[in-house]
């Protein structure tokens, strides 16, 4: 069993995720920190949540706006790495299912997400995946339900779903987390 999914499985709920927003990266527009001061900052922050004993840690590059499509730039993709390392697990946004999002359409990863994984040895590495991604446009996948997307993620391998709000600190609907529940087995976790 991967690390992550046992973690979050042996914790009292509910479960209390901090996030780190990473400061804008190297190239983006709002860049202003050198790699190792942006290093640093996540140091810290990540030093804060674990005082505080909180279940687990998301680091998200949310300020490296306006947001861009893949292919991603080596210098972002390697400051990220250095950012994350050690920890357990990856959010991955569009894991199944096609939308558009604020930076344009975007197709589902699963496929060449779990290809890469096992190529790089990161098995052990959680995957948890959005559902109906927030900031973006479903209504090409409006005829799919949320506990049908969460199904077919579960079908893809993600080892847990994400649900949030249309937007970034709106709450998700209850009815959609009763719905996903619906659809997926006991072994699954679901992080809202």
């Amino acid at each position: 069993m991967k690390k992550a999914i046992e973690v979050i499985r042996s914790c009292s709920q509910p479960y209390v995720f901090g996030m780190i927003h990473v400061p804008a990266l190297p190239g983006t527009p709002r860049n202003k920190l050198s790699v190792p001061e942006i290093i640093n900052v996540i140091k810290k922050e990540t030093e804060i949540y674990a005082e505080a004993h909180v279940d687990g840690i998301i680091i998200e590059n949310m300020h490296d706006i306006p947001y861009s499509r893949r292919p991603l730039g080596p210098e972002i993709i390697s400051t990220m790495t250095m950012a994350s390392q050690g920890l357990d697990l990856i959010r991955a946004e569009c894991f199944v299912f096609s939308h558009v999002a604020d930076e344009g359409w975007m197709d589902g990863c699963a496929g060449e997400l779990l290809r890469y994984q096992k190529v790089i040895g990161a098995e052990k590495v959680a995957i948890i995946t959005d559902i109906k991604k927030k900031h973006s446009s479903h209504s090409i996948t409006a005829d799919i339900s949320i506990g049908s997307m969460a199904e077919a993620a579960q079908f893809f391998l993600a080892d847990g779903v994400i649900l949030t709000g249309r937007c970034t600190g709106d709450q998700a609907n209850p009815k959609d987390i009763s719905g996903m529940y619906i659809f997926l087995n006991s072994t699954w976790v679901i992080i809202i």
